[in-house]
This record gives structure tokens, sequence and C-alpha cells, in this order.
């Protein structure tokens, strides 16, 4: 039944991520990914928040989230196409930017949802 959940959540985070880069295309056109970007960084925030707090829900129901909703909305994979697609177009520049904005932007959100989720733990405490 585990499975089924995080399929479902699957299904939902994909959605989820095709839905914005719908919405992002229609204000954004560039060769810059900033889309994936901002899904990227976003999701991190979100993972690094609930990976601090306590739900009040089944353990089944918090893995179809984290790992199914929010493992799909974000992706590595399309991450490394967009910058070897950069690369190859010649924005070397841009390619480096990009990739190290979704490290180091990554990190610094799970780092900040988790501090957002401990403090929530300590006050409701």
């Amino acid at each position: 039944m585990k499975y089924l959940y995080i399929g479902i959540g699957g299904i939902i985070g994909a959605g989820m991520r095709f839905a914005i880069i719908m919405v992002i295309g229609q204000f954004w056109q560039s060769a810059f990914p900033v889309d994936i970007l901002i899904i990227n960084v976003f999701g991190a925030f979100v993972l690094g928040y609930l990976s601090t707090i306590t739900l009040p829900i089944d353990p089944k129901l918090k893995q179809a989230i984290t790992v199914g909703v929010i493992g799909s909305f974000t992706t590595l994979s399309t991450v490394s196409a967009d910058t070897v697609l950069l690369v190859e177009s010649g924005y070397f520049i841009q390619g480096f930017i990009y990739i190290f904005c979704n490290i180091a932007l990554g990190l610094v959100m799970v780092y900040l949802g988790m501090v957002l989720g401990n403090r929530k733990e300590v006050r409701g405490a």
C-alpha cells in the first residue's frame, strides 16, 4: 500500500511540475531554465521543512508527500539535461551559474526549511 501512496504522490508532483513549467513559460522566455530552478529551490525548502516537523498523519502518507510528490516535483535529471544543453549551445557561464544555483540554493533552502520546521516544533511543544 505504501508504494501505491508514493506512486499517487508521484503523479501529483509531476503534474504540479508540468503546470508550473507551463505557467512560468508564459512569462519567461529565455535559454536559462529559470522554471526548473524555481521548482527545485522551492521543493528543497518544502522537503527540508517537512523532514523536521512532526505531522499527525500516517507515515505512509508522509512518504507519499516527501518521496512521491516532492521527489517527482523536483528533478535532477532535468537540471543535468538543461546544463548540458546550455553548454552545448555555447552558454558556458550560464550553464555553470545554473548548476551552481541549483546546488547552492537547494542546500540553503533545505537548511532554511529545517530551521523553520525546528522552530515550529519547539513552539508546539
